[in-house]
């Protein structure tokens, strides 16, 4: 409704994009590196099918910036399979040289997995420990509210004053660049869940960005002058 009437920008039932304030053209670049003076954050959404969603990027509080830089994911590739992926990447770059690792994710990680009798995220603590990373594992007690999390990402796409609080690389993360592009809204206006291969990536995310960036309706710019 508000962007109906407020933002001549309406959306048909059904139809419309899901994060319809992200522009290819704005919130990608090809020049996206990880940084050293960063904490390195790991956001994960846990599926079977398609396969586990595991995305690599920083948050720079300072501009309020957030970047993703590197995505794992392969055809119903399991969680320990992704984490080997996520520690071969980690150790490409040498010597581990940022302060931290931050994990985000969904809360069904508490779940215990039919496959080990152990939850994901004790899979998680467990591949951590073996890294020797400083680490820190944001474990939310329940998921954030769907069209909270909608909210809170397509505010850190583009604020109200058009400020953009997210870039991307386009050709490390192709399936998080689909999903900002493509996602489609179901007729309660939440998330499509139809296709298989559309929403993972972009959930794992969404977590992060509540995690960091809550929505609120008083939030103020925090660019620097």
């Amino acid at each position: 409704v508000w962007s109906a009437k407020f933002q001549q920008n309406p959306l048909g039932v059904g139809t419309g994009r899901v994060y319809d304030r992200f522009e290819p053209g704005i919130h990608e670049d090809k020049t996206l590196m990880l940084r050293d003076d960063l904490p390195l954050d790991v956001s994960l959404d846990f599926n079977r099918n398609p396969g586990m969603h595991i995305e690599v990027g920083q948050y720079d509080p300072k501009i309020d910036l957030f970047t993703c830089v590197h995505e794992i994911h392969g055809p119903l590739m399991k969680l320990d399979v992704a984490l080997a992926a996520t520690k071969k990447l980690i150790e490409s770059f040498g010597k581990f040289r940022w302060s931290k690792l931050r994990i985000f994710g969904d809360a069904t990680g508490t779940q215990e997995r039919a496959e080990t009798t152990e939850t994901a995220y004790q899979q998680v603590r467990s591949w951590l420990v073996a890294g020797g990373w400083p680490s820190e594992v944001n474990v939310p007690a329940s998921n954030p509210p769907i069209r909270d999390r909608i909210d809170t990402v397509n505010e850190a796409l583009r604020d109200a004053d058009g400020d953009i609080h997210y870039k991307l690389h386009p050709t490390n993360c192709p399936r998080l660049r689909e999903d900002f592009k493509n996602l489609k809204a179901d007729e309660q206006g939440l998330i499509d869940k139809r296709d298989l291969k559309l929403s993972h990536a972009s959930d794992a995310e969404g977590y992060r960005i509540c995690r960091l960036r809550p929505l609120l309706k008083d939030r103020k710019s925090t660019r620097l002058n």
